[in-house]
């Protein structure tokens, strides 16, 4: 048993002298790791800030765009109403004066006919009343030349004859 205390004492002091010597490489470790962790969290605070303010910028800038997207939309939706009705005014006058035209032509058309019609119709009547004088004429031309070669024509009392 002795040797057995004997183990254990020169296995406490070597422990005991490896705690003395080593404790302050494993302290310094320690330390240096801890100082690496906090350099760390320290940078990764303020990327976190920089992220954080770049963020909020963003936001900002958005919110901007938001606005400025509906103003954007108000805008064009007037435009498109003040196209269309620009573009309404400018068919109707176009429809208007394409009736316009259009009935000029009708009455001019119509005025070309009705002169037609009117030559036509006068032609007729020029020929009608052509015929009825030319009948007319022919039955007082025979009725007269009956008269003046008759024997109340005055024939025998020596009276002239015109007929003759």
């Amino acid at each position: 048993m002795t040797e057995f205390i004997f183990h254990g004492i020169n296995l406490f002091l070597l422990l005991a002298i490896l705690v003395i010597v080593s404790r302050k490489k494993i302290k310094r470790s320690y330390e240096t790791q801890h100082e690496e962790f906090k350099a760390k969290l320290k940078q990764a605070s303020a990327q976190y800030e920089e992220t954080k303010l770049a963020y909020e910028a963003l936001k900002r800038e958005l919110s901007g765009l938001e606005s400025r997207m509906a103003e954007m939309r108000q805008s064009s939706i007037r435009e498109i109403e003040n196209e269309t009705q620009r573009m309404g005014a400018e068919a109707d006058r176009e429809i208007e004066m394409t009736i316009q035209e259009g009935e000029k032509k009708i009455q001019a058309e119509g005025a070309k006919i009705k002169s037609s019609l009117e030559m036509e119709l006068l032609e007729s009547s020029l020929v009608l009343a052509k015929r009825a004088l030319q009948k007319d004429l022919a039955g007082k031309d025979s009725e007269w030349i009956s008269q003046m070669a008759g024997p109340d024509s005055g024939a025998t009392t020596g009276e002239k004859n015109y007929a003759s």
